[in-house]
């Protein structure tokens, strides 16, 4: 090689490492943010939406693979002409959209004209062929549902293929014969690192193609493309990366995909306090995205040592949103009580509302509350339903509603008809017409020498003197 092409070869990577940077990704990231998706809640209408702007623009290669067992449509959008071919998927799991939000926000960073990220886009569609399905789990992501139409795990159904959905994958699959394989997921908000109550923002694993030791050249490689995006992630959010619990399913796709040679990832957008739409960790996860590809593109992950991914810490599921300690449980022991809430679509009004359930009795050593109160042995005692009927929800001032609890009320009757938006978006839990004491459960008050502390309702912490 000449000294002249030696110095031009130089100066083109040396410019190209610095036309984009993780920090960059971060800090621009309003600029190319897909602003029509504004939370976590996007359906299959949604998805027709966004894409239909980008079927005049011939970077963007858009074509329906199938549909679900509702007849929502399933799209594959294909970009780039490259050598190595990559295959992602979100949302196979109804109620986990972040990559769905990420990958939306990565079409609108490629389809910029005068983006500052140009050579770090054409690098990667030079050398790569994407292939991206947006939401495969379209049915269950209209009801924020983990399983599809069915009620069948799509993530299970690699192998006896019982879903359209699952077999679209695995056409999909076996007609690109992808190198490398994305399964993107989401892990709920109580997964984090067992000494502290610190969330993890991000979880990452390869998943094993058996359920031994037994490794393949590309689970290796999978292991040191973890590597480097770790590294890459620590200096964001340090300590707030996991590996996600590596348990051997082989009916699940990632499984399935390393199996048969595929350098397949599974990446868990988790959660960042106060994040309840995900917007920040939607941020993380796209940048994640881009240096992915970005480091496929170059191959400059294969340095690292694989053996450095089992220094990644395994993030576990002990937290809750609420934990009383120490206090005498209903079955007169001394011991904690964790809650947690879940995201429910009202079928009627289509909102999201919040319901919340006991998750642990007993011994919460091993467990931290996103919010905890020591109860120094004040009694946890059952609310009571108030069968006298409210003919409204007007009708209940939030005075009234702080009379009733300091009386040990924590569940109300209302005549009205109501949606269960409607019911669960109070202080106090509402229930229709013909409900009985013993329908109720999961609400109380603390009390201590018979006068009370607070309600616990619905998983909150009832204030009686703030309301």
């Amino acid at each position: 090689m000449s000294k002249s092409i030696l110095i031009s070869y130089l100066l083109f990577f040396s410019n190209f490492s610095f036309c984009q940077s993780p920090k960059d990704l971060i800090l621009d990231f309003q600029s190319y943010k897909e602003s029509q998706i504004i939370n976590k809640y996007s359906t299959n209408k949604d998805v027709i939406k966004l894409l239909e702007k980008y079927k005049k623009n011939s970077t963007f290669e858009i074509k329906q693979l199938g549909e679900s067992v509702q007849k929502r449509p399933i799209f594959q959008v294909k970009l780039g002409h490259g050598k190595t071919k990559v295959l992602l998927w979100s949302q196979m799991h109804g109620d986990e959209p972040t990559a769905t939000m990420s990958i939306f926000d990565i079409f609108n960073l490629i389809a910029q004209k005068d983006s500052k990220y140009k050579k770090y886009i054409a690098h990667i569609l030079d050398n790569l062929t994407l292939y991206f399905i947006p939401m495969l789990n379209p049915d269950g992501a209209e009801l924020i549902h983990r399983r599809n139409a069915q009620d069948i795990d799509i993530n299970r159904d690699a192998l006896n293929l019982e879903t359209p959905e699952a077999r679209i994958l695995r056409k999909a699959g076996e007609q690109i014969e992808p190198d490398f394989g994305f399964n993107l997921h989401d892990q709920n908000k109580y997964y984090g690192f067992e000494k502290n109550a610190n969330t993890s923002t991000i979880a990452l694993l390869a998943p094993r193609p058996t359920d031994d030791d037994f490794s393949l050249p590309n689970h290796e490689d999978a292991k040191r493309l973890i590597v480097h995006l770790n590294n890459i992630l620590q200096e964001y959010i340090p300590n707030k990366v996991g590996k996600f619990k590596d348990e051997y399913e082989p009916n699940a796709f990632g499984e399935f995909f390393q199996s048969m040679g595929t350098t397949t990832i599974l990446v868990e957008g988790g959660y960042i306090r106060g994040d309840e739409q995900k917007q920040e960790v939607r941020k993380y996860h796209t940048m994640l995205l881009f240096e992915a590809l970005t480091a496929i593109a170059s191959m400059d992950f294969k340095d690292e040592n694989p053996e450095s991914y089992y220094d990644i810490p395994i993030n576990k599921g002990h937290l809750h949103d609420l934990i009383i300690r120490n206090c005498r449980l209903p079955n007169g022991v001394i011991g904690d009580i964790a809650f947690r809430k879940s995201e429910i679509k009202d079928t009627i009004s289509g909102k999201v509302y919040i319901k919340g359930h006991i998750r642990k009795m007993g011994n919460c050593d091993n467990s931290h509350g996103f919010l905890e109160y020591n109860a120094k042995q004040a009694a946890l005692v059952e609310g009571k339903l108030y069968k006298k009927p409210f003919r409204n929800l007007k009708s209940i001032s939030k005075t009234k509603i702080k009379s009733l609890i300091k009386q040990g009320y924590t569940d109300i009757i209302v005549l009205e008809k109501l949606s269960d938006y409607q019911r669960y978006n109070h202080d106090i839990s509402v229930h229709p017409k013909g409900t009985l004491s013993s329908d109720i459960g999961g609400n109380f008050v603390l009390k201590r020498n018979e006068k009370v502390l607070f309600g616990i309702v619905n998983a909150c912490i009832i204030e009686t003197k703030k309301l």
